[in-house]
């Protein structure tokens, strides 16, 4: 579903993610995931439209790509002006979180010759959110790392509706 396979537009992102967690959690767990309210991802399905469930799902790849050792991803999703997609990752409280200048890159559109699959969800996550409106960053704070979608809404824009999930 986050590449494509299930159409974009149909599932869950929680039961996705969820699933994807307990199959590749290593040893240590897997992290603890904090959604937001149902509203708020009505919200954002609403805004985002087809191309919601890969975005959020990328988006929290990439979090999960920045922290090897993470202990939780937590999403928010607000929406003013502009629809602001938060996903923050938190590893180990004696690991500094680091971003690695290929992933940097690959999250702004360039890619190296050879791509990695340390780089494909920043990448591919950078051209989802470009593809809607919209930019994506990402920053450190010690073991914290918040990877940030903004995507400018138009006018008239539904401001919450039912959640075609």
């Amino acid at each position: 579903a986050a590449l494509g396979a299930a159409g974009g537009s149909s599932g869950d992102p929680k039961v996705l993610l969820e699933g994807y967690l307990d199959a590749t959690s290593g040893p240590g767990g897997k992290p603890q995931v904090i959604w937001p309210t149902p509203d708020a991802l009505a919200t954002g399905a609403v805004a985002l439209g087809s191309s919601w469930i890969q975005s959020v799902l990328n988006l929290c790849l990439l979090g999960l790509e920045t922290q090897p050792s993470c202990r939780s991803v937590t999403l928010q999703i607000s929406q003013d002006s502009n629809l602001t997609i938060v996903v923050d990752t938190c590893g180990a409280p004696d690991r500094a979180a680091v971003l690695r200048d290929e992933l940097l890159a690959a999250v702004a559109g360039r890619m190296p010759p050879a791509p990695s699959p340390k780089t494909v969800h920043a990448h591919i996550a950078g051209r989802l959110v470009r593809a809607a409106g919209g930019e994506v960053g990402l920053s450190v704070s010690g073991n914290r790392v918040s990877v940030t979608a903004v995507f400018p809404l138009a006018e008239g824009t539904p401001r919450s509706g039912p959640s075609p999930l």
